[in-house]
């Protein structure tokens, strides 16, 4: 396993809609805050129902999160229904989303 961010993620239901629960690990030496996440084009139409809220980790350190899911972004019909696509239909990755540190600037 390399340094850097560690994401583990989980889909639930939650208050009658779906949220994604997942722990954000800093691996790193540094600090780490700005995040973002983004959605690949799926079967379902999974994306973000919010910005990602992830107060800055040290290093060392996770966070857990929680973060709305709604059905309303860009489909791709996929044959098998649960396959994702990845670019390259020869190879089974399963990515379904980024995860993203964003440089972060005071003002």
């Amino acid at each position: 396993r390399g340094k850097g961010m560690e994401v583990s993620a989980t889909f639930v239901r939650k208050n009658r809609g779906i949220s994604m629960e997942m722990t954000i690990a800093n691996k790193s030496m540094m600090p780490m805050s700005g995040f973002a996440i983004q959605f690949n084009k799926n079967s379902f139409g999974l994306t973000p129902g919010a910005p990602l809220n992830v107060n800055p980790i040290p290093a060392g350190s996770s966070a857990n999160a929680s973060l709305p899911i709604v059905t309303t972004g860009p489909v791709m019909k996929m044959e098998p229904l649960l396959k994702v696509q990845n670019g390259d239909e020869d190879q089974h990755r399963r990515v379904l989303l980024r995860v993203y540190r964003t440089s972060v600037r005071s003002v």
